[in-house]
């Protein structure tokens, strides 16, 4: 019998079918049907918007290659969230801005154990950060961490790496979204530390409890590619229920990724921060914009690890 989680995979690598269609198959198709021999009749899909397809999906259930990359994701313990995952934290954010869901990604891979229950809060900031910015990022999600919260960040370097370390110091977890395929996230040497984390995951996966997460929006395979940042930024804000910059800074004319991701943040209706500086230290350009803008609200890593986070509430 055909998953469900199989069909969507199918469904995801349609070209030319996006983010915006796939929510809206979710809501006009129900899959529940198309399990079993999966007999593909035109009136299954009806009106919906991928009546279109039709002929494409069929190719697509009969080709090979799909059914062996299906097994492998589930030899690799690699889960697809979609929009029938009764645990997928993307359902809510996009019922609260409908007019986003272009921009929010339907179907996602994620790699490790994904705690949805515990309150999730994003540090960012930028690759060039100084050392007292990154230290102040790893000692800020230690603290998080220790209580309780999940750290996510973008496993870029800078900033984002010294928060996935602080939340592991603290024995914690923390979720690593990535701007490609998981596969690559295999080949990263960059964080030696990070990577023997996740090298001990996979030869250990049947774990009770794995620290860190590795997770994606794109095909399994696909590597770097043009605006894929941006896309990951986006993925930050949403799993997150609330958003920390650490180090953000703007140039003339040109807007820091961390600077933008803040105003996703805000498009989202997410809670938003501004650390405030380690002794010694300026405020970052792209954090005063911010501040000056009135997006953000700046706070001390204590007054941050004591907020009243939101928290979710357990799945019914």
């Amino acid at each position: 019998m055909l998953s469900i989680g199989g069909i969507w995979y199918r469904l995801f690598h349609l070209t030319g079918v996006g983010n915006k269609t796939l929510w809206q198959a979710g809501d006009d198709i129900d899959l529940l049907s198309l399990r079993g021999d999966f007999a593909l009749d035109a009136h299954v899909f009806g009106d919906s918007v991928l009546a279109a397809h039709l002929t494409h999906i069929r190719r697509l259930y009969q080709s090979a290659f799909y059914a062996r990359a299906e097994a492998e994701l589930g030899r690799q313990n690699i889960c697809i969230y979609h929009p029938h995952s009764a645990l997928n934290p993307m359902l809510d954010i996009r019922r609260q801005v409908a007019h986003l869901q272009a921009q929010l990604p339907a179907v996602w891979f994620a790699y490790g154990r994904l705690a949805f229950q515990a309150p999730r809060v994003a540090i960012i900031g930028g690759r060039e950060a100084p050392p007292a910015w990154l230290l102040a990022a790893e000692q800020l999600a230690e603290r998080l961490a220790a209580s309780g919260h999940i750290v996510v960040s973008g496993y870029a370097k800078g900033v984002d790496r010294s928060a996935h370390m602080g939340a592991l110091n603290a024995l914690g977890s923390t979720w690593m979204v990535l701007p490609y395929g998981l596969k690559h996230a295999y080949k990263q040497h960059e964080q030696p530390q990070l990577h023997r984390h996740m090298q001990a995951q996979l030869q250990f996966p049947d774990t009770a409890h794995q620290q860190c997460s590795w997770i994606s929006q794109f095909p399994v395979q696909k590597g770097w590619g043009d605006g894929q940042g941006l896309q990951r930024n986006m993925s930050i804000c949403a799993l997150a229920h609330a958003i920390i910059v650490v180090w953000a800074h703007n140039e003339a004319n040109k807007m820091s990724g961390s600077y933008q991701a803040a105003r996703m943040a805000q498009s989202l209706n997410k809670p938003l921060f501004v650390l405030a500086p380690p002794a010694g230290e300026s405020m970052s350009s792209g954090c005063q914009q911010l501040l000056d803008e009135g997006y953000a609200k700046c706070k001390t890593a204590q007054e941050l690890s004591r907020a009243p986070w939101p928290h979710p509430k357990p799945p019914t």
